[in-house]
């Protein structure tokens, strides 16, 4: 593993993406517009009202996307309280010298949303976090959040109520992986 392109973890996970630097300028400009907004930090107080098109706007390289047409890695199903069945898939890619593992959920209601992107080869640290992180900024966004920390999302329609949360998956819909995920699935 290059740490030159890389960004250590300091213990926790953290979202501050002053603090993710890199000598690779392909790295460092995605890190840079996933972190433009943060998960948990949508309040409209902070950074004013954002629409769908905020997310569909974000340029990424296409490349550092997996290929959503080919078999998942891993595939498997858990079920959340407030979800329900949730299935996790697995895709691969190979970016910039470096194997990223994407984590995409999805549920029986539609709603598909990013899991995680971690990179193939960090290892668990002994609090059962990877050593090394991609901070995904908005691609790790929990498909519900609090009420009170997404109010600056405006899809010109009400985000469904689920008991103290929203269900932000219509916006996280407008994400170019996402849009991606859908049309290789056929939804």
């Amino acid at each position: 593993m290059n740490d030159s392109s890389l960004v250590k973890a300091l213990g926790w996970n953290t979202y501050n993406s002053s603090e993710y630097k890199t000598t690779n300028p392909a790295i460092q400009n995605v890190l840079n517009t996933v972190n433009l907004y943060i998960p948990g930090q949508l309040e409209k107080n902070k950074i004013g009202e954002i629409s769908g098109r905020n997310l569909y706007d974000l340029h990424l390289s296409t490349e550092f996307i997996p290929d959503f047409t080919k078999v998942p890695g891993v595939r498997f199903t858990e079920s959340s309280k407030l979800m329900g069945d949730i299935t996790y898939e697995e895709y691969q890619t190979q970016w910039n010298g470096i194997t990223f593992r994407w984590l995409i959920a999805h549920d029986k209601e539609g709603r598909v949303w990013i899991k995680n992107i971690y990179i193939a080869d960090s290892k668990l640290s002994d609090y059962g976090n990877y050593s090394t992180i991609f901070p995904a900024g908005i691609f790790a966004s929990k498909p519900l959040d609090y009420s009170d920390q997404v109010d600056a999302i405006n899809l010109g329609f009400q985000l469904n109520d689920n008991q103290n949360y929203k269900d932000i998956t219509p916006f996280l819909d407008y994400l170019l992986p996402i849009r991606m995920y859908r049309q290789a699935k056929g939804n």
